[in-house]
């Protein structure tokens, strides 16, 4: 947000005033003749009084530290891909077009713009016992993420198994088998969940990398086991 600023300036002009004596120079009288007494005659003094204007105060300037707004503002991007029936990218879509909610109300989204930049993903895979009736669909969807959203010549993804313990068991890579194949190699589900714990893990080993970086969250959602509190994974995620 930029200010203009306007300085004024206040010249103030003062009127000095000279006091003036008149003064009557006495005339020459002839030497006083025994007896005599002269008379004395008085003039007064006139002085002549001008009114000096008062400066007016000086307005506070508009860039004192107690007149400046700070504002703070955090802009979110959230990545979008669109697509068809076919599985083909949509690209004709404008803004009003989506509708963004957070806990269940409406926000503004700012803008819109289409991006090439290369994705740096990681997922969090909740292996935990809690999502035992739900395993085959997890590993389902999280299979297909992969195969639809990953470029393999342009995008990097990481994959984390949730349980008691968060745990890397695939490091960066552009080959989508190696995803699938570390996706199928999971034991069975068993533990608690350590979910804050994985977002802070995933959080801090996507900060060594550039580009367009994303966690995706394949879980019931529910952490029973972290030693991470949800302020502190929100600041490594910020």
């Amino acid at each position: 947000m930029k200010f203009g600023f306007f300085l004024i300036f206040l010249l103030a002009f003062s009127t000095v005033a000279y006091a003036q004596s008149g003064r009557v120079k006495p005339e020459e009288t002839p030497t006083p003749k025994p007896g005599f007494r002269p008379s004395v005659v008085y003039v007064p003094t006139q002085e002549k009084t001008a009114s000096v204007p008062r400066p007016s105060p000086t307005p506070k300037k508009p860039d004192d530290p107690d007149d400046v707004i700070t504002v703070d503002a955090t802009l979110i991007p959230i990545p979008v891909s669109i697509l068809d029936g076919g599985g083909h990218a949509v690209t004709n879509l404008k803004l009003s077009d989506f509708e963004l909610q957070v806990d269940g109300k409406t926000v503004e989204i700012a803008e819109m713009s289409r991006s090439e930049t290369p994705i740096r993903l990681a997922m969090l895979f909740d292996n935990s016992s809690s999502v035992m009736i739900a395993r085959d669909f997890e590993k389902e969807a999280a299979i297909k993420f992969f195969r639809r959203m990953i470029r393999p010549d342009k995008d990097l993804a990481a994959l984390y198994s949730v349980a008691t313990v968060t745990r890397l068991e695939q490091r960066f890579t552009p080959d989508i088998l190696s995803l699938t194949n570390a996706i199928e190699m999971f034991a069975m589900p068993v533990g608690a969940t350590a979910l804050l714990d994985g977002i802070s893990l995933s959080a801090n080993y996507l900060r060594e990398v550039s580009g367009r970086r994303v966690i995706v969250i394949v879980s019931d959602g529910d952490d029973t086991a972290s030693d991470t509190t949800l302020d502190e994974a929100m600041k490594d995620l910020q």
